[in-house]
C-alpha cells in the first residue's frame, strides 16, 4: 500500500480531503482583508499616538451643526438652488 506524498492528514481524519480541494478563486480576499486590517490599525496607532488640539476641531462641529440643524416645526425648510431641483422629463 503506497501513501499519497502530498497529503499531511490520515485519510480517516477525515481532514486530507479538504486539504488537497481546488482553490475558489477567492484566496485574493484574504489578502485583501489582511492589508486593509494592518492598514486601519496603523492609523489607530498614529492617531494613539498624535495630540490633537481640540480648538482645530471647533470650526468643523460647528459646520456640521450649522449644516445638519434641524428645521423647528413652524419653519419652512430652505428650497434648494434651481440647478438642483430635478423636472420630470417632458414627453
Amino acid at each position: 500500500m503506497t501513501r499519497d506524498p502530498v497529503s499531511i492528514m490520515p485519510p480517516s481524519l477525515g481532514l486530507g480531503a479538504s486539504l488537497r480541494a481546488a482553490p475558489t478563486g477567492n484566496a485574493w480576499l484574504i489578502t485583501f482583508v489582511d492589508v486593509v486590517m494592518l492598514l486601519l490599525t496603523f492609523f489607530i496607532l498614529l492617531y494613539a499616538m498624535s495630540r490633537p488640539e481640540p480648538a482645530r476641531y471647533v470650526p468643523v462641529a460647528q459646520s456640521y451643526i450649522e449644516t445638519f440643524k434641524p428645521v423647528p416645526d413652524d419653519e419652512e425648510p430652505a428650497t434648494p438652488p434651481r440647478s438642483y431641483v430635478l423636472e420630470p422629463a417632458a414627453g
